[in-house]
């Protein structure tokens, strides 16, 4: 069973317009993760995209809803190929030659969980990059961080796997990767695949992670502590704290090794 799962807060129109976009034409099961009754309301009017399954969280902030996520599909107690997507993706990117072009979502799919079968892990990512000169045509499987906004699961209830949860809403991304390379031994990461979205999301103020965090002064005041409490309970061998000009970075330590 594949599935593609997107996790919204009071962004219908950009939904609209950027991922239910991009995903106009594929056949994969689309399911929204909405907070509440209100919400759901809301995006019923404004959504065109028809047989999508909204399930509401009662949640608030983004590392909360994507742990109902998990906990909604492993619950299932099927064999799932999962794809999360945010709800403001222009398109998913791949390299070619030396250059990026738009990909179907399907392509994605065959190659991400082609890449976990032959790794023997159960959690992708893409890279990070959108420029085809950073990006390489390989797949790693060291301690790399997995973007939160696409990332696909491979979900087998026979392995009776744990399932990764967290309570942070900044760094919620970083606290999932470490959770699945310390579980399965490794993430998989696609680094000839990108994804496009704008750059700064994070700032906005009308819907998104940001807003569900009560505005970006507030997001960004859980930086420090939320990267105090990351490395009080992985280790710095794991993950390190770093200060950038725009403010608090945590980075992952690729030579881990086991």
């Amino acid at each position: 069973m594949e599935v593609i799962a997107i996790p919204s807060f009071n962004r219908a129109s950009t939904l609209n317009k950027k991922t239910l976009n991009y995903l106009k034409e594929t056949k994969i099961p689309i399911y929204v993760f909405l907070a509440n009754m209100k919400e759901f309301e809301n995006y019923k009017k404004e959504i065109t995209k028809k047989n999508i399954t909204y399930v509401i969280t009662h949640t608030r902030g983004l590392g909360n809803k994507r742990s109902v996520m998990k906990k909604y599909f492993y619950n299932l107690k099927k064999e799932i190929k999962l794809l999360m997507l945010d709800d403001d993706i222009y398109h998913l990117l791949r390299k070619k030659d030396k250059n990026c072009i738009n990909t179907p979502v399907e392509d994605l799919f065959k190659c991400g969980f082609e890449a976990l079968k032959e790794t023997n892990l159960r959690y992708f990512g893409l890279s990070l990059y959108t420029n085809p000169f950073y990006m390489k045509e390989k797949i790693t499987t060291n301690l790399t961080k997995i973007s939160g906004g696409c990332n696909g699961e491979w979900i087998i209830p026979d392995e009776n796997r744990t399932i990764p949860q967290t309570h942070l809403n900044h760094f919620e991304d970083v606290d999932f990767c470490i959770q699945y390379y310390l579980r399965d031994c490794g993430v998989a990461s696609l680094r000839d695949w990108g994804l496009k979205t704008d750059l700064e999301w994070w700032k906005g103020t009308e819907g998104g992670c940001s807003d569900a965090d009560g505005g970006y002064e507030k997001r960004i005041a859980t930086a420090n502590p939320n990267a105090d409490y990351m490395i009080s309970l992985y280790g710095t061998n794991i993950v390190k704290k770093v200060e950038k000009e725009w403010g608090i970075e945590l980075k992952l330590n690729s030579r881990h090794k086991f």
